[in-house]
């Protein structure tokens, strides 16, 4: 080969030196750049498809979803750049380099190569979270809870690849932790309600108390949740407007989410008059159990004479709704409480109301 080389440096145009480097240099320097990238390229095609048939043999799942993840078609793009860069970054050294060149060049690549690998750490751990359905969207929202916290999962990623990349570039990081520690305790100090809000934000999401789209209650605030943020939640309320609650008041507080009830209960409560005699009294129950078991979504629970007020006999009846759904829970109320009025008003059954007799005796004379 050496003997070639020299063959070819008596040609005057091959032998014609720039920046210390023949123009048949360049020209091998840009043959190797070709040569290396298709080596590259299907040295690593080839070891997709062997790895590809090896784990259709073993019984785990997880070199599989490797396998396909190297076969998208951005971890595809990635790969070829990445291709590329190490075919140049290898035939480049043929060259004579000055030191500066030289030095650039390495601290270019390994700056390059880091960006790139993170990027397809970032990439295979979304890749794996999505075929895995935990990173998923209903409807409109995103409402898994690691969707929630990849981005801090992103920043933890980029934070760790800065540092390594700047230790490369010969830069001390240990001063920057340090101020970074002191800048952090008087951070802390300045905004302990902010990180609060966070510490809290990252127990709701370990927690899982409720996703987007759960209907809640808490702190006297009933409605929809719609956003779960890294300081607050905000809630469609019943009321129409939206609520904004800090992720440390919910943490705080005691919630209530109807989304995860299997049905809804309902305690009907029925003032009946005085005067009514025992016959009808006795005959209420039965009336309203009626009544709740024709409908197919109802589960008739109890029913019975349970007490005295002031002015009215007291009738106590339990059922449930078999739904979570609150317009449904509102509007089966409404149905019972026609119906058991009409039946009453049927029976010749008033509903009581508290009222006053006012008796007015006149004046006795007190004069002799």
């Amino acid at each position: 080969m050496e003997e070639i080389y020299k063959y070819l440096l008596n040609h005057s145009f091959l032998a014609e030196k720039y920046l210390g480097n023949h123009t048949l240099d360049y020209i091998i320097s840009f043959l190797l750049v070709i040569a290396l990238y298709y080596a590259l390229h299907f040295a690593l095609k080839a070891i997709i498809v062997f790895a590809a048939k090896f784990s259709q043999k073993t019984e785990t799942p997880i070199d599989d979803k490797v396998i396909a993840y190297f076969k998208t078609g951005k971890i595809r793009a990635k790969l070829r750049l990445i291709e590329k860069l190490a075919a140049f970054y290898i035939s480049i050294n043929y060259l004579n380099l000055s030191d500066k060149l030289e030095n650039f060049l390495d601290k270019f690549a390994m700056i390059v190569g880091t960006i790139a690998v993170t990027v397809m750490i970032i990439d295979f751990i979304r890749f794996y979270l999505e075929i895995k359905n935990l990173l998923k969207e209903r409807e409109t929202h995103h409402t898994s809870a690691i969707y929630l916290i990849f981005p801090i999962i992103k920043i933890f990623i980029w934070t760790f690849a800065a540092f390594f990349i700047l230790n490369n570039l010969d830069v001390d990081v240990s001063k920057i932790l340090t101020a970074l520690g002191i800048g952090g305790v008087a951070i802390a100090f300045a905004a302990q309600s902010f990180l609060s809000d966070i510490l809290s934000f990252i127990s709701i999401v370990s927690d899982k108390p409720f996703e987007i789209g759960d209907y809640i209650l808490i702190n006297q605030t009933e409605g929809i949740v719609t956003k779960i943020g890294l300081k607050s939640i905000r809630i469609n309320s019943i009321t129409g407007e939206e609520v904004a609650i800090p992720n440390s008041v919910v943490t705080a507080s005691k919630l209530q989410n109807f989304r995860r009830m299997e049905r809804r209960r309902v305690d009907l409560s029925i003032n009946i008059p005085f005067d009514v005699p025992n016959e009808k009294l006795r005959q209420i129950p039965a009336v309203i159990s009626e009544i709740i078991s024709k409908e197919a979504d109802l589960e008739f629970g109890r029913s019975h004479f349970s007490g005295f007020s002031n002015y009215s006999y007291i009738f106590l009846t339990v059922y449930y709704i078999k739904s979570n759904d609150y317009m449904k829970f509102m509007d089966y109320q409404q149905i019972v409480n026609l119906r058991v009025r009409q039946e009453l008003n049927q029976m010749g059954i008033e509903l009581a109301y508290q009222k006053q007799d006012i008796r007015i005796s006149p004046n006795e004379d007190s004069s002799t």
